[in-house]
């Protein structure tokens, strides 16, 4: 079973982490543009950052609990 959370967490960081490269693209191009909407993307990319950290943490929490089926 905790193969499957395991499993299911990383779908979760994956999504996260195309997300997290999507603020940063667009944050790069707004630098350029306004630099208000840069600091929001900024905000929000620090938040997303935070949630792949916790996901990540989840992951091995549920890797530990289920040795040898890692």
């Amino acid at each position: 079973m905790n193969d499957e959370h395991a499993a299911t967490l990383t779908g979760i960081k994956n999504y996260l982490i195309e997300h997290r490269r999507s603020l940063a693209a667009q944050a790069l191009v707004s630098t350029k543009q306004s630099g208000t909407r840069a600091v929001d993307l900024a905000d929000s990319l620090a938040k997303v950052q935070a949630l792949v950290e916790a996901v990540s943490r989840a992951i091995a929490d549920e890797k530990e609990r289920c040795p040898g089926h890692n």
